[in-house]
């Protein structure tokens, strides 16, 4: 069965792209990221920062399987889900076993602070 996960928050150095996480509960591991690529933008890009959110699927293993647009800044959004394809996580946990889950991934994309 496919659960809901947590917000992420992390900060990537080349695209600053962040996401925020919740606690885990004690019968649920914690989601942690083990690589993450950082968003690309080709250098026409008429859009350079902004924010947009993506409803990921993650494998027991810890793949990223889907990524699709939920909200935000569109123009950016396929930049942030071909980045986001190659992360992987730790397989995360529920009751000591390998589970699949969906989560939504909010990202700030760029410099916003301009």
């Amino acid at each position: 069965m496919i659960r809901k996960a947590f917000f992420l928050l992390v900060l990537l150095s080349l695209a600053s792209v962040s996401f925020a996480q919740a606690p885990a509960s004690s019968n649920h591991s914690k989601l942690e990221w083990v690589s993450q690529a950082p968003v690309k933008l080709p250098t026409d890009a008429k859009v350079r920062s902004g924010h947009v959110v993506l409803m990921l699927s993650l494998s027991e293993t810890g793949e990223v399987t889907d990524a699709i647009y939920d909200s935000g800044e569109q123009a950016l959004a396929p930049y942030a889900i071909e980045s986001v394809k190659q992360w992987k996580a730790k397989p995360y946990l529920i009751d000591g076993k390998a589970t699949a889950i969906h989560v939504k991934l909010p990202l700030t994309v760029g410099d916003t602070k301009k």
